[in-house]
C-alpha cells in the first residue's frame, strides 16, 4: 500500500520509540491501527455508495433503454400511435364543429327570419 521497505520501516520504529517513548508505544500504536481500519472503513463505504449510485444509474438507464425497445417492438405499437392520433383530429374536428354550430345558432338568432322566406324553402322541397 505505502510501498515501505524494511529498513525505511526501522527507521520509523526508532523515530516512534524516541517521541514517544518503549512504554507507551503499544498505546499509539494500537491507536494509529484502530484510526487507519477506521479512515479504510469510511473510505471503503464512500466507493460502495458511490458504485450503488453509479449501479442505480445505469440500471435506470437499461430500464428507459427496454422500454423503449419493447415499445418498438411491439406490433400494435404502431396501430396504437395511430389510434391515438386518431383519437387527437377527431376532438379536433368535433371542437371546430361545436364552435360552428354555436356561431350559426348564434347569427340565427340574431337575424329574424321573414314568411316570405319560409314559404320559398317549403316550396322548393
Amino acid at each position: 500500500m505505502f510501498n515501505i521497505g524494511m529498513g525505511e520501516l526501522l527507521v520509523i520504529l526508532v523515530a516512534a520509540m524516541v517521541l514517544v517513548g518503549p512504554g507507551d508505544l503499544p498505546k499509539v500504536t494500537h491507536w494509529l491501527a484502530r484510526a487507519f481500519k477506521s479512515i479504510r472503513t469510511t473510505v471503503k463505504s464512500i466507493t460502495t455508495e458511490l458504485n450503488l449510485d453509479e449501479d442505480i444509474r445505469e440500471v435506470k438507464k437499461a430500464g428507459r433503454e427496454l422500454k423503449e425497445t419493447v415499445h418498438n417492438i411491439n406490433p400494435l405499437a404502431e396501430v396504437t400511435d395511430e389510434i391515438e392520433k386518431t383519437k387527437r383530429e377527431t376532438r379536433e374536428a368535433f371542437t371546430i364543429l361545436d364552435d360552428l354550430n354555436k356561431n350559426i345558432s348564434e347569427e340565427s338568432e340574431k337575424t329574424p327570419v321573414k314568411n316570405d322566406d319560409l314559404k320559398k324553402d317549403t316550396r322548393e322541397v
